[in-house]
């Protein structure tokens, strides 16, 4: 068991929770969680496969090997390459269009001129996509990270309620309990109760399932005033609207609509790991979506009004999250067998073609 303190290739920054504590479990399979103690949460569940291709999918997608100070030359080669793949899609599809061939081309050519009818879309949309988010998110503040709330000034704060718990806390069953403090100075014990856990996740496959959808584990959530036991008329919808107004420095009139997010989505992702929180949605000046977390008073995450285009544009050509209502499995296959054609049919197709075009030129006496 290790306490983690940074983020790494093992446990990179898009889990976001930090610090953590790894343990790792005598098994054949190196079953290894990473453990957020502050929120009882389970930041990540990995296994020796797992992490085999989570290596993999950062040294190949996403060039994770190359040093920090050559961002700008990461960035600069893989728009290129992204580039080409765009106008391979582009100048493949005007040729379909505009050449007209009379019956259908044998053998490897036949098939690598079907692949282009079916293939150039989703070519086009992932490449396309991936652009779009690489120059988004480029540079050393890719990473959207959370925001603590000021430290709480305990000094001669009395709790007077510690006599009285068992009559106030008679009959509820209490996940959590977190001590807050209201912008008018007042100090609150915040009870998150438990929620309905007759249907929790069975197993491996169905717990990394609940991690991307988002279970939340709490149900209702009760304020009790610290000194006097009394229910917080307020509650936790008025707690979330004082954060919001805490880190945006911005009064409640701008806010347009409240709301609480039970589910990883669009907009706040499985990234995130904290459910549930509040969504306050911000007009003029803040232009954002502010994500709060009242258990442990933190701002979870931020989205701009401005920056909706490129998670729509990620989340639907790049994720295909349309296929979402189909299962997540069936997302993940539908997209793996995708790439595969496009792979296989388009490029090793494509470059035998080439390679055999090129040995043709060569077999040719010279004039």
């Amino acid at each position: 068991m290790t306490r983690i303190t940074a983020f790494s290739e093992a446990y990179p920054a898009v889990n976001r929770l930090l610090p953590v504590y790894r343990v790792e479990f005598d098994r054949p399979d190196r079953l290894t969680a990473y453990v957020y103690t502050e929120t009882n949460a389970l930041a990540s569940l990995t296994n020796r496969r797992q992490a085999t291709l989570l290596t993999a999918f950062q040294w190949i997608h996403t060039w994770s090997w190359m040093p920090r100070p050559l961002e700008g030359l990461r960035v600069a080669l893989m728009a290129a390459g992204l580039v080409t793949l765009i106008l391979m899609a582009v100048s493949g599809l005007v040729m379909l269009a505009l050449i007209r061939r009379s019956g259908s081309a044998p053998g490897v050519r036949g098939w690598h001129r079907i692949a282009g009818y079916v293939l150039w879309l989703p070519i086009l949309a992932l490449a396309g996509s991936g652009l779009f988010h690489l120059i988004v998110h480029s540079g050393p503040d890719g990473e959207r990270t959370l925001t603590l709330s000021p430290p709480l000034e305990l000094a001669g704060a009395a709790y007077p309620i510690q006599a009285r718990w068992d009559e106030a806390t008679r009959g509820l069953e209490v996940n959590s309990l977190s001590l807050v403090q209201s912008a008018t100075g007042g100090w609150f014990y915040r009870l998150a109760l438990a929620g309905d856990q007759s249907h929790g996740p069975q197993g491996h496959h169905e717990m990394r399932h609940a991690r991307f959808d988002g279970r939340p584990r709490q149900g209702e959530v009760v304020y009790l005033d610290a000194a006097t036991g009394a229910p917080w008329a307020g509650g936790d919808r008025a707690y979330a609207i004082e954060l919001g107004e805490r880190f945006t420095r911005v009064g409640r009139a701008q806010i347009e609509d409240v709301g609480v997010v039970t589910g990883f989505g669009e907009g706040y992702d499985f990234r995130n790991k904290r459910l549930p929180v509040w969504r306050l949605d911000y007009g003029a000046p803040v232009n954002a979506t502010v994500y709060v977390d009242t258990a442990s008073g933190v701002l979870a995450d931020v989205t701009p009004d401005a920056a909706r285009p490129e998670l729509a544009s990620f989340a639907y050509a790049h994720k295909w999250g349309f296929l979402a209502p189909l299962g997540r499995d069936v997302q993940n296959i539908t997209i793996g067998a995708v790439v595969s054609l496009c792979l296989i049919l388009m490029g090793a197709m494509g470059l035998q073609m080439d390679l055999k075009r090129r040995g043709r030129g060569r077999g040719r006496p010279r004039k």
